[in-house]
């Protein structure tokens, strides 16, 4: 795919052609500067299974809504796959406003984007506020909040993740 102004995944059933777009393409100030959070050692979480549990992450551990060209809102969260080919995270509690939507993608260890999963959108594909990601490859996997107005809250929780084959990576 190409990185464009906005982040947003098009598709057309003649030519099954994904085109990448993010509002700051990776490796632009917004993603150099975002902290990178590091799961911890692996965890058995009750009716979850056995994860790599996340650090808490509140607003005050991050940069904050940044703001693209076009006017769009965004928040950006880096995190560590550590030795993983490949990882799925586990997401909790989430229940984002109307119009907002997220996102997960993949970075290769030179910044390029290797895999995309999303948009998702009020509490998640499973309509319960918790669910599983796809496979995401990559030496570190970003999470992309966009929203139309500055959130004082995360509206989603990352508990963890879990390593997958690469194989599993759509």
């Amino acid at each position: 795919g190409e990185a464009v102004n906005s982040f947003r995944i098009l598709t057309t059933l003649a030519t099954a052609c994904i085109l990448w777009a993010s509002p700051k393409a990776p490796g632009t100030t917004a993603l150099s500067t975002a902290a990178v959070f590091t799961p911890g050692s692996d965890q058995e979480v009750e009716g979850v299974g056995t994860l790599r549990r996340m650090p808490e992450i509140t607003p005050e551990s991050l940069r904050g809504f940044e703001t693209s060209a076009d006017g769009s809102r965004f928040l950006v969260i880096r995190i560590a796959a550590g030795d993983l080919p490949a990882a799925r995270l586990y997401i909790r509690n989430m229940a984002l406003p109307p119009a907002a939507k997220l996102f997960f993608y993949g970075l290769d260890t030179n910044g390029s984007v290797m895999t995309v999963s999303g948009p998702f959108e009020g509490v998640g594909p499973l309509h319960s506020g918790e669910f599983w990601t796809d496979a995401i490859a990559g030496s570190e996997i970003v999470v992309e909040l966009q929203a139309d107005e500055v959130l004082p809250d995360l509206p989603f929780e990352i508990v963890g993740l879990a390593g997958s084959e690469i194989s599993e990576v759509p």
